[in-house]
């Protein structure tokens, strides 16, 4: 097991020349458990300066991984010369806890399973890109709606990963400004309140040297740079989303348009053929006003027939021509500046902006 974990690359001694516990890593390595990362609040109460009160709410720890307390326990708590010291090292051991990967469980760093999970879904969002750049002018509904619910999955896992980075960053700028303030009162500006001889040049580079150390700037920095790498990982999947529906609406307004196509001939027919069938039914009905032979019988002439179906079928053609360029102009009206509409389009708008007998009763009753 100890050649497995050194093979692997784990360093035989923890940080602080803690030794490893290669039985303990080797089996948190083959947990298959899910592993979950817990935020606690550790408090530090110095009372004197050989007491120092600490507490931390506990939690049974059912997996194989440590806990913050075993860290702290395994750092050499019996070589601290003083309460500061312990202070010191407790501190830097809680805020340096997301390093202890390979023994918290995870097997990797906690920004590393984002920034791999964020690289995965990138590269999902470029096979979608290359896919719908590839694909022919109509693909199939079925594949276009399959890519938008992807696209749409891969785009909540994504949101999902930014609320996540933002309660790290909230999380380690929480623990920057309490190194910050601790650093301030281990190593104060002020000369008065610092009895242990140090310059106020040294006392700056210990405090700057212990913030440093805590790693907590480059963690921030790491969650900015991959909180951008998400956005714009996010940006894509939604043009990518966009892009599809756009084609999808396309595709329905094409198929709209054939369809159109398709039942015009059908309209024509049938707009031509209504009134003639209408005359053909008036003609047939037997009253005095057709002309008639001498046994009573409607007998129409050629002259009198052909005269009256054209008057008849202009006569029905005609108005509903008229209506159709009205509405057509007035859509086409409609569509441009208001300084450039006809004074048609202006009247026609005028009385259809005019209250009806309906509004203004509504309006009299509501002033009585």
């Amino acid at each position: 097991m100890q050649a497995g974990v050194q093979t692997d690359g784990i360093a035989e001694a923890r940080r602080g020349d803690r030794a490893a516990n290669f039985a303990t890593s080797g089996k948190i390595r083959l947990d298959g458990q899910p592993k979950w990362l817990v935020v606690r609040q550790l408090w530090l109460w110095k009372l004197d300066d050989d007491t120092l009160l600490t507490a931390i709410p506990f939690r049974r720890n059912e997996h194989s991984s440590d806990n913050l307390i075993e860290t702290i326990r395994q750092g050499d708590l019996g070589a601290m010369e003083n309460v500061n010291d312990l202070v010191k090292r407790i501190v830097f051991e809680a805020v340096t806890f997301p390093d202890e990967f390979k023994w918290a469980g995870l097997g990797e760093h906690i920004l590393d399973i984002f920034e791999e999970e964020i690289a995965l879904e990138a590269d999902k969002e470029t096979t979608f890109f290359h896919t719908f750049a590839h694909s022919d002018s109509t693909p199939r509904a079925a594949a276009n709606d399959t890519i938008i619910k992807d696209a749409a999955s891969s785009t909540l896992l994504v949101k999902d990963i930014r609320s996540e980075l933002r309660l790290l960053r909230n999380l380690f700028t929480v623990q920057l400004q309490v190194v910050q303030d601790l650093a301030k009162e281990f190593w104060p500006h002020d000369d008065s309140r610092y009895t242990l001889g140090a310059s106020s040049t040294a006392r700056k580079a210990l405090r700057e040297g212990f913030i440093r150390d805590s790693g907590l700037h480059t963690l921030i920095e790491r969650v900015d740079n991959l909180d951008k790498d998400a956005s714009a990982t996010l940006v894509g999947l939604g043009n990518i989303i966009q892009a599809m529906q756009a084609q999808a609406s396309l595709k329905e307004a094409e198929s709209a348009r054939l369809m159109n196509l398709i039942l015009l001939p059908f309209t024509i027919v049938t707009v031509i053929f209504t009134p003639l069938s209408f005359l053909t039914s008036l003609f047939a009905v037997n009253t005095t006003n057709f002309p008639t032979n001498d046994d009573g019988e409607v007998r129409l002439t050629p002259a009198y027939f052909n005269l009256r179906m054209v008057v008849g079928e202009l006569s029905s053609l005609l108005p509903l021509a008229l209506l159709i360029l009205g509405i057509y102009r007035y859509q086409a009206e409609a569509r441009k500046p208001t300084h450039e509409r006809s004074w048609m389009f202006k009247a026609m708008d005028w009385v259809r902006r005019l209250p009806s007998r309906a509004d203004r009763l509504k309006e009299e009753a509501s002033t009585v």
